[in-house]
């Protein structure tokens, strides 16, 4: 099944800088606030946050040294420069543990682990958030060590530890309701666990999970750019479509698009939910709109190269017209979405991709079947071997 939610963790975008400079005495501030900015292009912020960084590395080793470093590495997480982002993470790691600095530490930690999740390291990326955890715990700071629970549970999740991610979330959750100001991070609870329940098929408990995330936005401090509505909107209506009810599911998508300025803020999530109301009312057995939507969401996808999402676009395409009899089509969909799941090595991509050609090509269904049992079980072992790891770093550190 694909995983069709957004969720909110790591490192958080900042807003948009001036582009202003004023002197060739340009300060650090106005680096960092251009290294920032949206609309300059990606070697510029880079050859900023590289002028910040030189700025701050030539100063005094202190607190706010190591302040500002973090501004560095926020700003390369953003511009997705891994590089960047590694390097500078592990000189704030080497800082702060220099100038015992535990919460500097900890905070670091994190970062790293973020690092390893993105690059998809995740016995590495779950050290770094156990070694964060211990450090928050000791020090006493609760409310990071929820944000740390968070980032670790998201990471069971990814790699199919669904028992142990339940776990670790109601862990932070339990924390956060003793605090203060963090519908964010309440959001970002209720919002795994509806996730959760859905891929276990506990669909109640999901709607329940997905409907306290949405009641945490009544906090307006939460920024509407975040889109964390539409988010809700369309993890509900997915719920809704595993349980068959395309008629709830097509309200919730369209909910979901009606939300200001969704294509500005976040044109992935817009393409998910176009892709998932064209799907729900091709379920429907209703022709207005289609396929143009699912055209409209795979152009969009394109031009992102949201690789997984271009699969699934094509896997819906697949199956519209094999419904219309477009036999030729259906197939043609079907092999490019094979092929393109094959090229990124995610297996849940191609166990989907295979279960769609084996019922539009049927003459070769045998060889997909087939490929699908070993596909499946390779999965499973690496799931089990990756939760085998996660649980012996914490029992042998």
């Amino acid at each position: 099944m694909f995983l069709l939610f957004v969720i909110f963790f790591g490192c958080t975008k900042k807003g948009k800088g001036s582009k202003d400079l004023a002197s060739p005495e340009d300060s650090l501030a106005i680096y960092l606030s251009l290294a920032n900015d949206d609309d300059l292009p990606f070697e510029s912020k880079q050859k900023y946050n590289k002028k910040a960084f030189d700025v701050i590395v030539n100063q005094e080793d202190d607190s706010l040294t190591r302040v500002n470093l973090f501004k560095v590495a926020n700003r390369y997480y953003n511009m997705n420069d891994w590089k960047g982002y590694q390097n500078t993470t592990k000189l704030i790691l080497q800082k702060s543990k220099m100038s015992k600095d535990s919460a500097g530490t900890a905070k670091a930690y994190i970062y790293l682990g973020d690092f390893y999740r993105s690059q998809v390291i995740s016995d590495s990326a779950f050290m770094s958030y156990f070694n964060a955890e211990k450090i928050f715990s000791r020090i006493n700071d609760k409310f990071n060590l929820a944000k740390t629970f968070l980032s670790k549970a998201q990471l069971q999740f990814d790699e199919g530890d669904l028992f142990e991610s339940e776990i670790t979330v109601f862990k932070a959750l339990r924390i956060l309701k003793q605090q203060k100001n963090v519908s964010n991070q309440l959001y970002d609870c209720y919002n795994l666990l509806g996730i959760l329940f859905n891929e276990r098929e506990e669909f109640d408990k999901a709607l329940e999970f997905h409907n306290n995330a949405l009641t945490t936005l009544n906090d307006k401090s939460i920024p509407s750019w975040l889109q964390l509505k539409a988010s809700s909107l369309n993890n509900i209506g997915f719920v809704y479509l595993n349980k068959h009810d395309y008629a709830k599911a097509k309200k919730y998508f369209q909910n979901g698009l009606e939300q200001k300025n969704l294509l500005i803020d976040d044109p992935t999530l817009y393409a998910m939910l176009l892709d998932n109301l064209a799907y729900s009312k091709f379920k429907l057995k209703e022709t207005q709109g289609l396929p143009n939507q699912f055209y409209e969401a795979l152009k969009i996808r394109d031009s992102l190269k949201l690789t997984s999402g271009i699969i699934l676009n094509k896997i819906h395409l697949s199956e519209y017209y094999a419904a219309n009899n477009d036999t030729s089509k259906a197939v043609q969909f079907s092999r490019q979405a094979l092929q393109l799941s094959r090229n990124s090595k995610k297996l849940r991509n191609t166990l989907e991709a295979l279960k769609q050609i084996t019922v539009v090509d049927p003459h070769n269904a045998p060889a997909y079947s087939n490929e699908y049992i070993q596909i499946n079980e390779k999965l499973q072992k690496a799931e089990r071997k990756m939760g085998e790891k996660f649980s012996r770093i914490e029992y042998e550190t």
